[in-house]
């Protein structure tokens, strides 16, 4: 039987690694390949679209109309998915007029990419005065950037991923753009200032995810739609008070009430912050990836909810005290922290997910002292298998002074430890 079991646990092992492999190969598949290009048959006759493979496309590369192989001439009509992108020797590319479709990611991480050419007659696509970019006509989008773009005041829109690890130092917004997409500008490791144009009036997520270097932030004083109030260098929705996207060098603001998703994550730079006590909400993901940088971080007691993954991997977080006003943790809010203890001065248990920390077994949770037992019967807190109650001085218990030690009175003696 334990022979049986054995033979059964190794063929789903070598089954497991030829689906994976298997996967990864199809990821890389390609039909042929022609003077360092990677092409795959399209979907009518006798066209074919470039392709991802290895090794990775490396200087100049021009992409050409049409290709021949085996006998057989081609024409190029797209570039597919991630065809071009993570190639760190990339210098240019010329795109011919035939090309009518460019995949998602199709050229971004290339740091060293300086110059985009878009065949002047293609009537999908254009890099319109020189700008090494490519722009989509009809919509006016900046689909990919590079490192020597320079953004037209005719581009309406910033596309996702579009200057993903350019090697810019600096971006300049013209006030012709209304939209910036999701991670328009993530992982620019040499990026130092942005400053956002007054027509701006949507901006995606995780927009400087990863651009560890960013210091400066400035909004046009003009934009009705965000602003950065005080020269705070952080991005803030005037009317919600939300801050969408910050840096290293932010200083929150004490009327911003929201911190938005994604608003610092992967932000490896930012050794520490203070979040203002206006601030009621801190959403999914806000300081997501801060990995060994984040070393502290102090809650105030305006806190009321903390988003999913909120905290997720800043490993540098030995300690987090959780202060009265909060009433829900998000799933994963602390994962993969390494913290040693919590402290939870809620009168009632938030409202956690089940995998809100990461080590209930080597984790201490303190509580206040009359609440330990009710800690140790809450949903998800009870996985904590160390619980202590807080010492506090035993003559302040008695705050109104009647005799009795109420709930009330323990409440506002946390009030008052946490003002001073």
């Amino acid at each position: 039987m334990i022979i049986k079991t054995k033979i059964q646990d190794s063929l789903w092992s070598i089954l497991f690694l030829f689906v994976f492999a298997g996967s990864a190969l199809n990821a890389m598949a390609y039909d042929f390949k022609v003077d360092g290009i990677y092409y795959n048959y399209g979907d009518t006759e006798f066209t074919v679209s470039v392709t991802s493979g290895l090794p990775k496309c490396s200087g100049d590369v021009v992409i050409p109309a049409t290709v021949e192989y085996n006998g057989v001439t081609y024409t190029v009509t797209a570039i597919e998915d991630y065809a071009l992108d993570l190639s760190p020797d990339l210098t240019s590319v010329t795109i011919p007029a035939t090309v009518t479709r460019i995949g998602k990611l199709a050229l971004t991480g290339s740091p060293n990419l300086g110059s985009i050419v878009v065949d002047s007659v293609n009537q999908v696509f254009d890099s319109r005065d020189n700008c090494n970019a490519v722009i989509e006509t009809a919509t006016n989008t900046l689909l990919f950037g590079c490192k020597n773009t320079v953004i037209p005041n005719t581009v309406t829109a910033i596309g996702y991923s579009a200057f993903d690890s350019a090697d810019n130092t600096e971006f300049n917004i013209p006030s012709s753009v209304v939209t910036i997409a999701d991670r328009a500008f993530a992982y620019c490791a040499k990026m130092t200032s942005i400053s956002i144009g007054c027509s701006v009036a949507s901006i995606g997520f995780r927009i400087f995810e990863g651009s560890n270097n960013l210091t400066e932030i400035v909004v046009d004083g003009n934009n009705q739609t965000f602003d950065c109030r005080n020269n705070c260098n952080a991005i803030i929705e005037t009317a919600t008070n939300k801050l969408v996207a910050g840096c290293k060098s932010t200083i929150i603001p004490d009327d911003v009430t929201i911190i938005g998703d994604y608003a610092f994550k992967s932000c490896q730079n930012l050794s520490s912050i203070t979040i203002p006590n206006s601030v009621a909400i801190i959403g999914n993901h806000a300081f997501d990836d801060c990995y060994y940088y984040l070393t502290s971080i102090e809650l105030p007691n305006s806190v009321r909810s903390i988003g999913e993954y909120a905290f997720k991997n800043c490993k540098a977080l030995k300690t987090i005290t959780i202060p009265k006003s909060v009433a829900i943790i998000g799933d994963y809010a602390f994962d993969l922290c390494n913290l040693e203890s919590v402290t939870c001065l809620a009168t009632i248990p938030p409202f956690a997910g089940a995998n809100s920390f990461y080590t209930y077994n080597t984790t201490t949770l303190y509580v206040p002292s009359y609440l330990v037992n009710t800690y140790q019967t809450a949903d998800v807190w009870k996985k904590f298998i160390t619980i202590i109650g807080i010492d506090l001085p035993s003559e302040n218990y008695d705050v109104n002074g009647d005799g009795q030690v109420t709930i009330a009175d323990v409440t506002n003696l946390i009030d008052y430890l946490l003002s001073h």
